[in-house]
């Protein structure tokens, strides 16, 4: 199974949140798809939402270039615009991928491809 398959088809907090992976190559893509359970109460993505979509795109970010398991180890996100429409998008790109931690910087686009959020994600190696 290849790690696009791996991480689709896994129970638990992906899922859960309906964070589907949907390319994984020298970067990473993920989204999520929004409804009314994604939204805080002011109407907007929860920012919950946008840093789990961040994160997740991030770790198998690492996970792709390194075949390492990750934990995220510290990370800083900026909200830039509410998030809105049908689906929020994840890219990812390298900053720095080390012996032992790594730096990843992921942007989130809406729908309209308009930039609402980024997020840099540093991740220690946990094997």
């Amino acid at each position: 199974m290849d790690i696009l398959e791996t991480f689709n088809n896994q129970t638990g907090f992906i899922n859960h949140n309906g964070i589907k992976i949907t390319n994984v190559g020298s970067n990473v893509t993920a989204e999520v798809n929004l409804s009314d359970i994604s939204n805080n109460p002011y109407g907007i993505t929860h920012g919950g939402l946008i840093y789990s979509l961040a994160d997740t795109a991030c770790g198998i970010h690492v996970f792709s270039k390194t075949n390492k398991k990750a934990v995220t180890l510290n990370s800083q996100i900026h909200y830039l615009k509410p998030g809105t429409g049908s689906k929020l998008i994840a890219k990812t790109e390298d900053i720095k991928i080390g012996k032992t931690v790594s730096v990843v910087r992921c942007n989130i686009y809406n729908d309209k491809e308009e930039l609402i959020s980024t997020c840099d994600c540093t991740y220690y190696y946990a094997n």
